[in-house]
């Protein structure tokens, strides 16, 4: 009896146990189907308002109790079982998802059944900032066309331009506002060198937003010539009081006979306001010009229509319109020129030049009171030839001059020679090699030392080069540096700059199109380059490259450089930007 009770109940637990296990169903716990094998695939997100998140995936599998997902802000722990959701759903929305480009939102989404769950497929979201746009500008007639790179993202909104007075873009404007992405340019009606400034802003349906690169207003900058049908050219420039310009020249093409010294004034963007001419029935000319401290101008240079000689010192006082006030001839029988004048403290005037005393030409510096009457007169030589091409008074009182001279038996050198306030000379030094060298401008630096440019053919590359050269107050030099390719290339005029460093104007012309170009170089203090730019002029009416030339710079108040000197036949004016730029050029 008990035997067969035994076998009936192993029979009976037998049948219980008969039905067989389904090994892929994710609700039995003793099933040995991997979790990554009923995860939720090809999960994607994408932002459906300012503050909604859509995500959506694909899911083929029976036999689950739904999904579930967890959500983590930026580094922050993760919320799980963030949301719960029904098997049969495949698209799910978090509309707590601010939108910020500063907030990250991670989710994981997995499939559960039961106390299973399947393995995670994790995606983060990223609040993305529109596609910037680079903002450029442009001359478009008398105004200025701010164009900007196409925003080409599927969310764009629109472009905001904004303007401001303020280079970190506060107190901004909005001057123009549009929502086709096409539109990637406007004029605006502006004078150059205004202080403003300029900025898109590109915005995205989410209302997140993307700045471009902030554009000023263009420093002034231009090149104009002036002339007529003859030579005409301009030997020194110099900003004026109102921010205009003025430059001191010659004229074959205006005028009362052959050379006419000739005087223009500019407004601050180069447009002439007026010029003169003077001179008589021979030939005239002026090799610098100035501001006097009463707002008229001072020129000199040299005359053949007046005074003495075959040659006379020539200088011409004007109002601030140009309008002569006097003018004085110094010379004898010989060739005299003035070179460069300078107003002195006391209000009188203080001159260098040449002067033909023995068959030589000797250094002249004529001091003179403030209606150009002679006071003193300095010469400076030896037994052959001296010339005098730039003065400055010094800290002290007294005057350094720059020049060349021929008399030290080593050939033709660069001449300084420093004078107390009466003109007698302190000391001298000569500058040169074997060959020729010349000093053609100098000026007293900020450590008290002295600053010459000039052309040296005993050192550099070629057959000259531009030649700068520092000093002590003594005029013992500190170093040189020599500028130029394999021809001829000559130095005309150096200033300290507002940095520290030096601008150099010249002659060049060993550059690539084979001519003589305007040559501008910007050092540091030591000398060192740091920039060069070149400017010439091309013939168009006889298809030749033309011979240009620069004989004058000068820093302007914004920072840039003015240049004067010759395109070709007539008289060139170049406003740079601090790096030597023409807007458009």
């Amino acid at each position: 009896m008990h035997k067969y009770l035994i076998i009936a109940l192993s029979i009976f637990i037998l049948t219980c146990e008969s039905p067989e296990r389904v090994w892929n169903n994710p609700n039995d716990s003793k099933g040995t189907l991997h979790p990554s094998e009923w995860s939720p695939t090809n999960l994607v997100m994408r932002r459906f308002s300012s503050n909604e998140i859509s995500l959506s995936w694909e899911y083929d599998r029976e036999n689950i109790s739904g999904f579930k997902i967890d959500r983590k802000i930026n580094a922050n722990d993760w919320v799980v079982e963030y949301a719960v959701i029904e098997k049969d759903s495949r698209q799910w929305t978090d509309t707590d998802a601010i939108v910020s480009d500063s907030i990250s939102y991670d989710y994981r989404l997995y499939a559960y059944a039961g106390i299973n769950s399947s393995a995670f497929e994790t995606i983060v979201y990223n609040d993305i900032k529109p596609t910037s746009s680079t903002l450029m500008i442009s001359l478009d007639n008398d105004s200025f066309k701010l164009s900007w790179t196409q925003n080409s993202d599927s969310t764009f909104l629109s472009y905001i331009l904004y303007e401001s007075q303020s280079e970190d873009m506060n107190s901004k404007t909005a001057i123009f506002n549009t929502g086709n992405n096409t539109e990637t340019n406007y004029v605006v009606s502006a004078v150059m060198g205004e202080s403003k400034y300029y900025q898109i802003i590109t915005k995205n349906i989410f209302g997140l937003e993307s700045s471009s690169n902030i554009i000023p207003l263009p420093m002034i900058s231009f090149l104009k010539t002036f002339g007529g049908y003859h030579h005409d050219i301009g030997y020194s420039v110099l900003q004026t009081d109102d921010g205009g310009f003025v430059i001191g020249g010659q004229t074959y093409s205006f005028g009362n006979g052959d050379y006419d010294v000739w005087l223009i004034k500019t407004d601050s963007l180069g447009n002439e306001e007026w010029d003169k001419t003077f001179g008589g029935w021979d030939e005239d000319g002026c090799k610098s010009v100035i501001q006097t401290f009463d707002g008229g101008f001072l020129l000199t240079g040299y005359t053949k229509s007046f005074g003495s000689g075959s040659d006379d010192i020539w200088l011409i006082k004007t109002n601030s319109s140009g309008d002569e006030e006097w003018s004085q001839t110094h010379g004898g029988s010989g060739d005299e020129l003035g070179y460069q004048v300078q107003q002195t403290d006391n209000g009188g005037y203080i001159l260098v030049g040449s002067v033909d005393l023995t068959s030589n030409y000797d250094i002249w510096l004529i001091n003179l009171d403030s209606q150009g009457d002679f006071i003193f007169g300095r010469t400076f030589g030896g037994g052959n030839n001296e010339y005098g091409r730039s003065v400055q008074q010094t800290d002290d009182g007294g005057y350094i001059i720059a020049g060349i001279t021929s008399s030290d038996g080593t050939g033709q050198d660069a001449y300084l020679i420093k004078t107390n306030s009466s003109g007698h000379e302190e000391w001298n030094k000569t500058f040169g090699g074997s060959s020729s060298d010349d000093g053609e401008s100098v000026q007293q630096t900020d450590d008290g030392g002295y600053i010459i440019a000039g052309t040296t053919s005993s050192f550099g590359n070629g057959s000259s080069d531009v030649w700068l050269i520092k000093t002590d107050n003594q005029g013992n030099e500190e170093w040189n540096k020599t500028f130029g390719g394999s021809s001829s290339d000559d130095g005309e005029s150096v200033q300290q700059t507002d940095d520290g460093g030096y601008i150099i104007a010249g002659t060049i012309l060993s550059s690539a199109n084979g001519s003589m170009d305007v040559w501008l170089i910007k050092t540091d203090n030591q000398g060192n380059e740091e920039w060069n730019k070149t400017f010439g002029s091309w013939n168009s009416d006889n298809g030749y490259n033309v011979h240009d030339h620069c004989y004058s710079v000068q820093q302007t108040e914004d920072g840039g450089y003015i240049v004067t000197g010759g395109f070709d036949f007539d008289i060139v004016l170049i406003k740079t930007d601090s790096e030597g730029n023409v807007f458009g050029y």
